[in-house]
């Protein structure tokens, strides 16, 4: 859960940095966290911007958009980038498992 957490921020990061190349938006990379809290069935990961950082506030309007621009979702790509990575080695350990046995 962490590793994957860590995955998607890391990836949500770098895309918002290339775009913060152009000047608009330099502190909002850094608002992207995550958390790792265990629950009674499992873990649940929070990932996201920090709102309490300078321009955290900001994330929704670039992932989502508005009125006036398109969203960029680049949380959204992050998050479908770790899944398929995630379910691929799923996968890759139900065949040597099956193919190995017990």
């Amino acid at each position: 859960m962490k590793k994957g957490s860590l995955n998607i921020k890391q990836e949500w990061h770098a895309r918002m940095r290339a775009r913060s190349r152009h000047g608009h938006i330099p502190h909002l990379p850094k608002s992207i966290g995550y958390d790792v809290r265990r629950t009674a069935h499992g873990a649940v990961s929070t990932i996201g911007p920090d709102k309490q950082t300078s321009q955290g506030p900001l994330a929704h309007l670039l992932e989502f958009g508005s009125v006036n621009n398109k969203p960029h979702l680049d949380g959204a790509r992050a998050l479908y980038d770790e899944g398929r990575r995630f379910y691929g080695e799923m996968s890759k350990a139900e065949f040597g498992f099956v193919r190995g046995g017990l």
